[in-house]
C-alpha cells in the first residue's frame, strides 16, 4: 500500500449495537477528523454503540498533542460522544502505548477504551455469541478489501479528500 493514502471502511451492525471499522495507511489528524465526521453522520450510527477499530495496518502521523486536541474536540460534541466502549485491535508492540495514552482521557470522555492484539480476544470482549473470531475476521477482511473511503496525500480532484 502507498504510504501517502489512508483507507477506511466501517459497518454498523444495528441489531448488535456495534460499529466495526478498519483503518489503514497514513493516518493524520485531518483525515481522522473527516473520517469520524462521515461515520457520525451515518443514519445508522448511534453514539452508545460499542466500537471496534482495527488499526493494525496504520502508519500513525499524529503527535501526542494532536491526539490530545482531537480527544478534547470530541469531548465537546455531546451528539456523538456518549457512554460507550471502544476497542482497538492493534499490533502487540503498539497495544500498551496506545492504551496508556487513551486511558489519560477516560476522565474527560464517557468512553472506556480497550486494546487487543488479536481478533479472538476482541470477539470475546464483545460478549455476543453471534460475533465469533471468524465472523469478525470476515468483516475486517471485507472492509480492508473494499474500503468505504480513501484519502490521498493531497485533495483528490473527484472527491475533494
Amino acid at each position: 500500500m502507498e504510504t501517502n493514502i489512508m483507507q477506511s471502511g466501517y459497518t454498523i451492525l444495528t441489531q448488535r449495537e456495534l460499529v466495526i471499522e478498519v483503518l489503514s495507511g497514513r493516518v493524520s489528524l485531518n483525515k481522522i477528523k473527516t473520517d469520524r465526521d462521515l461515520l457520525y453522520c451515518d443514519k445508522n450510527f448511534h453514539p452508545e454503540y460499542k466500537m471496534i477499530i482495527d488499526t493494525r495496518n496504520v502508519e500513525m502521523h499524529l503527535s501526542l498533542s494532536e491526539l490530545s486536541d482531537y480527544l478534547n474536540y470530541l469531548a465537546n460534541r455531546d451528539n456523538i460522544i456518549q457512554s460507550r466502549e471502544t476497542a482497538f485491535i492493534t499490533t502487540k508492540e503498539f497495544q500498551e502505548p496506545l492504551l496508556f495514552e487513551l486511558k489519560k482521557y477516560e476522565n474527560n470522555l464517557p468512553i472506556h477504551f480497550y486494546t487487543f492484539s488479536d481478533t479472538g480476544s476482541c470477539a470475546n470482549w464483545i460478549h455476543d455469541k453471534t460475533i465469533s473470531k471468524n465472523t469478525l475476521d470476515e468483516i475486517i477482511f471485507r472492509l480492508t478489501k473494499n474500503p468505504t473511503h480513501i484519502w490521498f496525500k493531497t485533495p483528490n480532484s473527484l472527491t475533494g479528500f
